[in-house]
């Protein structure tokens, strides 16, 4: 059973574990607002798995309190007792995330790959990409409005990967009126939307968020799979960038859950 709605401010759910910016799993169901969309009370219980080292966990600490000190209502707090919480864990499995809060999962997972594997993803904007996901936000660069913004390149896209670049349907696109992308039986999909609606209330298009698909993301042949069409610089739009929280994603993050009920 599908089940869609409207979900505010790019705010988009998963059931799944999915999506990295390395590593991924497999892309899952979009849920109901209300039903699975952010974690009730502001709240963010967690608990840190011990395979992290000292240095590790400090830097997975450092980036909560970012995110705390900056929407001032959210809190992420040690796990005591609470059913649900979020795993934060380690291994080679890559980099990933559970998406949202969903009532019927206790154990939402954070996966980050430590320094001690091949490849890690212990930088902290990394982990703050990571938290956003875990927080219930979506791609910047699938937003409703992301076609007048940026250019996707699907011919440079690998094919199994397509997917996570269709475009979020709006909230004035009645799901009769659109197609809905279908990479089982489409080649192109410049014209087609995702099933799932994203009001973005009004908050602009930001290149510069945290989550933003990156210009080589997903990339066959090393040429750009997004390219921005207007300039901010004489260096042009960067994309893609894993530093730090932008001012929009602050604002997105203070709305939905220090405004929204």
């Amino acid at each position: 059973m599908r089940l869609f709605n409207v979900l505010s401010l790019v705010l988009v759910i998963f059931t799944s574990l999915v999506i990295s910016d390395t590593f991924d799993k497999t892309i899952g169901r979009n849920l109901v607002k209300g039903l699975a969309t952010k974690w009730p009370n502001t709240t963010l219980p967690y608990q840190i798995s011990p395979g992290f080292t000292a240095s590790e966990v400090e830097l997975i600490l450092s980036a909560m309190k970012e995110i705390q000190n900056t929407t001032s209502c959210l809190k992420w707090v040690n796990r005591t007792t609470q059913a649900h919480y979020i795993d934060i864990i380690t291994g080679n499995e890559g980099c990933y995330s559970t998406f949202g809060f969903n009532a019927e999962r206790k154990t939402h997972k954070l996966h980050i790959q430590g320094t001690g594997f091949t490849s890690s993803c212990m930088n902290k904007g990394i982990i703050l990409n990571l938290m956003m996901k875990v927080m219930g936000f979506g791609i910047e660069s699938n937003r409703p409005d992301r076609d007048s913004y940026v250019t996707i390149s699907w011919e440079n896209i690998l094919d199994k990967e397509k997917l996570r670049f269709f475009r979020y349907r709006s909230v004035n696109e009645a799901l009769d009126s659109v197609k809905i992308c279908d990479p089982a039986t489409m080649n192109a999909f410049d014209s087609c939307v995702q099933e799932s609606q994203v009001d973005t209330l009004g908050l602009g298009y930001d290149y510069e968020s945290i989550t933003h698909f990156g210009s080589h993301y997903y990339s066959k042949n090393q040429n750009k799979t997004v390219i921005p069409k207007m300039r901010q610089s004489k260096n042009g739009v960067q994309i893609g960038q894993r530093t730090a929280l932008s001012s929009l994603d602050v604002k997105k993050i203070i709305s939905t859950y220090c405004y929204s009920t």
